[in-house]
């Protein structure tokens, strides 16, 4: 098995807030504009690396339009990789109780709530990405989406770690790699994305089916994933409407429930995130947007 990049984040302290009241969400939808980053919560973190974060017009580098005439693009090098730059990534998190009940993201405003009692993550998360023909991929495993929980940890900091993911990877990483969209063999290096937990292995212990996990994604056009979370059940996996894989909660928890590092289900917050992280590489994202259930 591939060495992974696992990481839980480091623990970070964040200035207090005063309490105000926390908004309902009823969607999230990423708008990227020359302004900045609306819609997103976090992207100023010490550990982001913004230089590697750009909004751009459309057309950049042969990027074309997707919701808009702005897109926002990732960009990371095989240095900043060896140098542990490689946080080009975005967040949207929603508070689920104290300290984020009292916390402003980066654009000021109070973090939402989830729809209903504010404790259940279920609903489709959906992010467009544009990958150039370019763009060669190693065997770096790079976080393209992802799903996290957050943890007080006192004192006003908190924890983070991941949930469910998806991996953006070289196909030469693989013995046997999914076929290309239009049917033809895959070659090293092209694309590939791949469902990841935290645990790369099963709560029985059991490792997970890999070729399950994989396919290919097209490079020179627009396409968009979409992860149906139903919490506690499972997330269909989907890749322009188009399902590849269930990760199922009895691989690894899904949403708001107890955890074998957190039995006792005390996260405070809950994000969807989307960018690359941990691989050299360059893609763009647009439409990025959570629907609630109903």
């Amino acid at each position: 098995m591939l060495a992974r990049f696992l990481v839980l984040a480091s623990l970070v302290a964040l200035p207090a807030a005063d309490p105000a009241p926390v908004p309902a969400a009823t969607s999230a939808r990423g708008s990227f504009t020359s302004s900045g980053l609306r819609g997103w919560t976090w992207w100023r973190r010490p550990e982001f690396r913004m230089r590697e974060i750009a909004v751009v017009r459309a057309g950049t580098n042969g990027a074309p339009p997707r919701a808009g005439h702005r897109l926002v693009r990732f960009r990371v090098s095989r240095h900043q990789v060896a140098a542990g730059l490689q946080h080009a990534k975005l967040y949207r998190e929603w508070a689920v109780r104290s300290p984020e009940t009292g916390w402003h993201g980066d654009d000021r405003r109070p973090l939402e709530r989830l729809p209903g009692s504010g404790g259940d993550a279920s609903g489709v998360y959906r992010a467009s990405f544009f990958i150039p023909r370019n763009v060669r991929w190693t065997h770096a495993w790079g976080n393209v989406m992802q799903f996290k929980l957050v943890f007080p940890t006192g004192g006003g900091a908190v924890g983070s770690e991941p949930q469910w993911w998806l991996d953006l990877v070289g196909a030469g990483a693989w013995r046997h790699p999914p076929r290309r969209p239009d049917g033809t063999r895959s070659r090293r290096g092209d694309p590939v994305l791949v469902v990841s937990n935290w645990t790369e292995r099963r709560a029985d212990g059991r490792r997970n089916d890999w070729p399950s996990r994989l396919v290919a994604p097209p490079v020179g056009r627009w396409f968009e994933i979409s992860a149906s979370l139903r919490q506690g059940v499972g997330i269909q996996w989907s890749l322009d409407g188009r399902p590849w894989f269930r990760a199922a909660a009895d691989d690894w928890p899904v949403g708001l429930t107890p955890t074998p590092t957190h039995p006792a289900a005390d996260a405070s917050g809950w994000i969807f995130g989307v960018g690359l992280y941990g691989a050299p590489g360059r893609i763009y994202t647009d439409a990025a947007s959570f629907t609630p259930p109903g």
